[in-house]
């Protein structure tokens, strides 16, 4: 039998293609707490496209190194439990991401024309090809 990232990946993506705004609260939340201690909106914006990007980069090596080279068609079900945590964190980290090409700090902190919400949720579903190509990648190098 042949390990599979591809299908629960896709059966992600389908639910994921309806919840980008429910994420974009979190990656907004992240933000506004970052002004909570003391970061002005641009700069909190910088470092929450800092710390995504890098956490968007590192996420599947560090997946792949931790729990798909040590997959068997035993332990099979608890690895794809752990490749939908890692298809959420990934998700919400390559939303966020993909938001540093779509808009600028100073349009999300100091604009209120409702467009920071559109392309917010834009990037999410941006994100959903790159999950299944990460996948992809994941099924090729496990098998």
């Amino acid at each position: 039998m042949k390990l599979k990232f591809i299908e629960p990946t896709i059966i992600f993506s389908i639910a994921g293609f309806f919840i980008p705004s429910f994420t974009v609260m979190l990656i907004i939340g992240f933000q506004m707490l970052l002004m909570l201690i003391g970061l002005e909106c641009t700069t909190a914006w910088k470092f929450t496209w800092f710390l995504t990007i890098l956490a968007c980069v590192i996420g599947p090596f560090l997946f792949f190194s931790k729990i798909v080279k040590s997959v068997s068609l035993e332990n099979y079900e608890k690895v794809k439990k752990q490749l939908l945590l890692f298809n959420i964190f990934e998700y919400v980290m390559l939303q966020s991401s993909l938001s540093a090409f779509y808009s600028n700090p100073k349009t999300l902190c100091y604009v209120g024309d409702g467009q920071n919400g559109l392309e917010l949720i834009f990037t999410g579903w941006l994100a959903l090809p790159i999950l299944i190509a990460i996948s992809f990648v994941f099924e090729k190098l496990a098998n």
